[in-house]
């Protein structure tokens, strides 16, 4: 077990160390820079040039590269080139924005999903199985951004029952805070719910197929009761899999569901910081964000051989 993890630890350095090459050269790429941001399309390229010198963008790129992954491994995560600001402070007012999203949305995606992916799959080539799957196809072709709008059309504009954006500071009135997240959470978590029952259904379906399950059948058992004493451990491996690899798409779907409902959190920071080209911010930013995918994924493999034996014995991979 302790050289599986140890494995994983590895591959999840490596996976760093790749993500912040390419965010580096991806910020490099995109046109324009800080300076010229900063300085508007009035400067004179003498000022473009003093100013470029003085926040070190004329320094060697890999100098530049070495530099801020240096800073940020000892913990320094940078200042803004623009506002001059610290990124650890600015992060700490956005997280209790984007962490109770984030959360909020996983479990409520999951409390929807779960059940109807199980309903699906006990239900099997019956109509609420047509029912359950055609549910899922059509939220998976529902966009964010547009399921937002429309939580905010019907339930604050028409019916004025919550805020359609904005955001109060837990420390200033928590209630308030809590009724600014509910849209976003549920705008958020509807998107996810529509992508797990299919993967849900095909993981029992798959145990229900199994000799033990089908021994646990005919000793009596209905179908149900074989699944939940018997087969709901082997149907959450895949699910945990899937967990593990939505991070990576949650960061997106809050970024959308940021701006839609003007939330200032992590999601409208990064996208603030790319849109002013201010490089320490986004670098450091997305290499916080892919830390967080990257021990995300360590964490999930290692409930995964703790689900399966055969993981961590190399008996299965």
């Amino acid at each position: 077990m302790a050289l599986h993890v140890l494995k994983k630890v590895i591959g999840g350095v490596l996976t760093l160390l790749g993500a912040s090459v390419l965010v580096f050269v991806a910020m490099r790429v995109l046109p324009g820079d800080a300076a010229a941001v900063l300085l508007g399309a009035e400067a004179t390229p003498e000022s473009l040039a003093a100013l470029r010198e003085r926040l070190g963008l004329n320094e060697p790129l890999l100098t530049q590269y070495f530099v801020w992954l240096g800073d940020f491994a000892r913990g320094d995560l940078g200042t803004s080139i623009i506002s001059g600001n610290r990124l650890i402070d600015e992060l700490k007012p956005r997280m209790g924005v984007t962490v109770p999203l984030a959360i909020g949305a996983i479990v409520t995606s999951q409390i929807i999903a779960i059940p109807l992916g199980a309903l699906a799959a006990l239900r099997h080539r019956k109509p609420t199985d047509t029912i359950v799957s055609g549910i899922a196809q059509l939220g998976m072709a529902v966009p964010a951004f547009w399921l937002g709008i429309m939580l905010i059309t019907v339930v604050s504009v028409r019916f004025r029952l919550l805020p359609s954006g904005g955001f109060t500071s837990w420390s200033v009135d928590a209630g308030a805070a809590l009724r600014s997240l509910i849209l976003p959470t549920i705008a958020l978590a509807l998107v996810y719910s529509a992508v797990y029952p299919r993967y849900i259904r095909a993981s029992i379906l798959e145990v229900l197929r199994e000799d033990h399950m089908r021994t646990a059948l005919a000793w009596g058992l209905s179908r149900r009761d074989a699944l939940i004493r018997h087969g709901l451990r082997n149907a959450s491996i895949p699910i945990v899999t899937l967990l593990a690899l939505s991070m990576v798409g949650l960061l997106g779907g809050a970024i959308v569901v940021e701006s839609v409902f003007t939330l200032p959190g992590v999601g409208m920071l990064l996208l603030q910081s790319l849109s002013r080209r201010d490089y320490t911010f986004v670098q450091s930013l997305s290499l916080l964000v892919a830390a967080a995918v990257v021990v995300t994924n360590v964490l999930m493999d290692v409930l995964y051989a703790a689900l399966d034996p055969r993981v961590r014995t190399g008996v299965a991979a």
